[in-house]
């Protein structure tokens, strides 16, 4: 049975593919995929994909489907830009404490040296936010810990 989210006038409606993502509503997220949904899409409220909402917020059981199936691996754009800054899902995972994706996301390719419009590199905002586990194992995965903020 699909699960059904309050909207802002009450009623109730099906989640998003956006909402399964950052809900961690895995049968319901499977269901639209298998409905042909892009999983590359963005949320037009903010410019994210599936992946960048499910790193931020840890849904690992979400992570592991898209980037665990060698078909749908293959479609999910893992350093895809999103959000304000323009930044991949591993610096939103990163500047969120969560290792565990961090960690899945770089055995999954991601680029531990991506830079913001600031300069920032996950590692960076790991240190700037005071999450020292998740900097340390940025730097031992080939995160540069020499790069330099633009400026700086």
């Amino acid at each position: 049975m699909a699960r059904a989210l309050p909207k802002s006038n009450g009623e109730l409606s099906a989640p998003s593919a956006f909402d399964c993502a950052k809900l961690g509503l895995l049968p319901e997220l499977q269901e639209l995929v298998q409905q042909d949904f892009d999983v590359n899409a963005y949320d037009e409220t903010s410019n994210a994909t599936l992946l960048h909402h499910a790193a931020i917020s840890g849904k690992m059981g979400v992570m592991e489907f898209l980037l665990g199936n060698e078909e749908l691996r293959a479609k999910v754009n893992v350093d895809a830009l999103g959000g304000e800054m323009n930044t991949t899902p591993l610096f939103w995972a990163a500047s969120h404490n969560q290792i565990y994706a961090v960690e899945l996301l770089l055995r999954h390719g991601a680029d531990p040296n991506f830079r913001d419009e600031l300069g920032f590199t996950p590692f960076l905002v790991a240190i700037q936010r005071c999450f020292p586990i998740t900097a340390a194992y940025l730097v031992a995965k080939d995160s540069d810990i020499n790069q330099r903020m633009q400026g700086g």
